[in-house]
């Protein structure tokens, strides 16, 4: 195990120097939350998408050139995972003992949602109730700080891109396995499952500065869940289909593939819910930056929300369409694996965002309906009566 943990602090370390060193397009970026103590919005440095571009081509140089074995990760998945999950502990308790013990009480803002630029918070979004009621493991847990930052990197931030990379290294390592083991071929299925993943994560570090304005940057401190959730949980659980896939012979198993209609079906089917998420996501970020019309058409808000809740185009299909794009993308990266393996761990992937975001929704709704009162809220169910599925729930 000591090798893999070398391996991955080596991995860990590179990201962090490319962090450093490589340059955001347009310098820095004014984001959408805000210091806790000056109150000014906090500047980020976005180079996430020409970092993962940066591991992609040296990951394939290095293969290509023989100076390294690229399938060492997926042939050293599972150690590297728990390698993953000791590295993700001991970050969260290092940043648990910080806010504990070497934060002054003044420099933790302990108000349900962080200060953002929209402006003064309301009464139910400053409360301390919340915060105050956690006890020592909760706060392990959910995090004392906001946005912690260290030498200039923002943790969040980093977090996302650290994981991003090592879910592509083991994307592109599962993929060079797979063809190894089955003779140089690579399976239709296989195919469906990198062309969906490999989108999935440069379009999520394409559009970094969409993700300033989400949930996780205004809503969930930087503790264990975040922590250990982006450098372990997301680059192990997410790309477990294609290690199932790359351990997977066709001389051991069953012969069929998948057919191209239905692998053309698995694709249309992903970029649906792709189209779900990212339009409402874009949509958001588009009224949140002050403008008035997304895709030539005029933003529509609810009465009595300050222009901020959004009740037509994608928010006006669904209150939460946007979990519901998610799930829709996991289904698809389920669909792949499971025909063809019969393996069912593949649909932990849909299961777990079913168990995620059915509470999120049911937490933002409570806090949207204390922020703008009953009224509006009342309003708003009656314009997007729906929460997740149209027309179901």
């Amino acid at each position: 195990m000591i090798e893999q943990f070398t391996c991955l602090l080596a991995v860990i370390f590179a990201v962090l120097f490319l962090c450093a060193v490589v340059p955001a397009p347009g310098g820095t970026t004014v984001g959408y939350v805000c210091d806790s103590i000056t109150g000014e919005p906090l500047k980020y440095k976005l180079n996430s998408f020409r970092m993962t571009c940066i591991v992609f081509f040296i990951m394939v140089f290095l293969h290509w050139e023989k100076y390294f074995d690229i399938t060492y990760f997926a042939a050293n998945f599972y150690t590297m995972s728990v390698c993953s999950c000791v590295v993700g502990l001991l970050v969260s308790f290092a940043l648990f003992l910080r806010g504990k013990c070497f934060l002054k009480p003044e420099e933790i803002d302990r108000g349900v949602c962080c200060l953002t630029v929209s402006g003064k918070r309301s009464m139910a979004a400053e409360s301390t109730k919340e915060f105050d009621a956690r006890g020592p493991i909760e706060h392990f847990y959910c995090g004392y700080e906001w946005n912690p930052r260290f030498f200039g990197i923002d943790l969040k931030m980093f977090n996302y891109s650290i994981g991003a990379i090592l879910l592509l290294i083991n994307l592109i390592s599962c993929a060079a396995l797979h063809i190894a083991e089955n003779n140089g071929y690579i399976s239709m299925a296989f195919t469906v499952y990198l062309i969906c993943a490999t989108w999935f994560i440069f379009e999520y570090c394409y559009f970094e500065r969409v993700h300033l304005y989400t949930y996780d940057l205004f809503r969930e401190r930087a503790g264990f869940k975040m922590v250990w959730g982006c450098w372990c949980f997301y680059p192990y659980f997410y790309s477990l289909g294609g290690k199932i896939l790359a351990d997977f012979t066709y001389e051991n198993g069953p012969k069929h593939d998948l057919t191209l209609s239905f692998s053309l079906f698995i694709i249309l089917l992903f970029f649906n819910g792709w189209s779900l998420t990212r339009g409402a996501n874009l949509q958001k970020f588009s009224l949140k930056t002050g403008q008035t019309h997304f895709l030539g058409q005029a933003h529509e808000t609810i009465p009595g929300t300050e222009k901020r809740v959004l009740c037509n185009m994608w928010w006006g299909i669904a209150r939460h369409i946007n979990y519901t794009g998610e799930i829709i993308q996991a289904i698809a990266f389920a669909l792949p694996v499971w025909i063809v393996t019969g393996n069912i761990l593949s649909w932990l992937y849909p299961l777990y965002y079913v168990v995620l975001f059915i509470p999120r929704q049911l937490d933002d709704d409570k806090i949207c309906k204390a922020k703008y009162g009953d009224k509006a809220w009342q309003e708003y169910c009656r314009r997007v009566p729906y929460r997740m599925l149209p027309f179901v729930w």
